[in-house]
């Protein structure tokens, strides 16, 4: 069975050393398995940050 995943990202540099970011996956919300009965989860979120030294 073949699917089709929506995948959204963003990153604002704010200096050199500090970003931020956010991403979006899986927004068509479709319901299939990666691996072997392992579900992927329908849509997922993530934000933050990052620091280089």
């Amino acid at each position: 069975m073949a699917s089709s995943t929506f995948t959204f990202g963003v990153e604002y540099r704010y200096t050199k050393r500090l970003s931020l970011f956010f991403d979006a996956s899986n927004l068509s919300a479709s319901k299939y398995e990666r691996w072997n009965r392992y579900p992927v989860q329908r849509t997922l979120f993530m934000g933050g940050a990052t620091y280089a030294f």
